[in-house]
């Protein structure tokens, strides 16, 4: 009897870290979160500095789906004593563990940012660039079917200031 118990014992003990380890493993086998629900072709309307804009964006898989490329147009037209305002950039993110991301990003105003972020099922949030540019925020996600992308910079007083929005709808 006692050395029943004794091996039940020990085969209870022996049990409970292999369901940890099990817990544990698939959590870390889970899929990671992807950029698919971005991928196509986008365009719409936003505000880029309180004017009016017209905006596309580009989205494809790389990498076998292990990064995802951004091209990214913003178009401002000529009102008043305000200039025509053409932005175009290039992103690049690569998957990094679990939800979080990281890239670079190139635009035709001369910037080269550094990209980090985290990806929730229809949402991704990057933080950009460094001291000696500047830090912004920009977020992506899906509202009532339309992509809204938000920009942010980080103002000298500590606190970000949003300077674009863009609603997008799929082409």
């Amino acid at each position: 009897m006692i050395r029943a118990l004794t091996l039940a014992t020990m085969l209870v003990a022996l049990a409970i870290p292999a369901t940890a380890h099990a817990q544990t493993a698939s959590a870390e086998s889970a899929p990671p979160a992807t950029l698919d629900w971005m991928v196509g072709e986008w365009n719409g309307k936003g505000k880029l500095f309180g004017r009016d804009s017209e905006v596309e964006l580009i989205v494809k898989p790389a990498a076998a789906g292990a990064a995802y490329s951004l091209d990214y147009r913003i178009f401002v037209a000529a009102d008043g004593d305000a200039t025509e305002m053409r932005f175009a950039a290039h992103g690049f993110f690569q998957r990094g563990k679990g939800r979080k991301w990281h890239g670079r990003w190139v635009d035709n105003f001369g910037n080269l940012h550094d990209v980090s972020g985290s990806l929730d099922a229809e949402a991704m949030t990057t933080l950009w660039g460094s001291p000696s540019t500047e830090i912004g925020r920009s977020s992506y996600s899906i509202v009532g079917g339309q992509l809204q992308i938000v920009d942010w910079a980080l103002a000298k007083n500590g606190s970000f200031s949003e300077f674009a929005r863009s609603q997008l709808n799929r082409k």
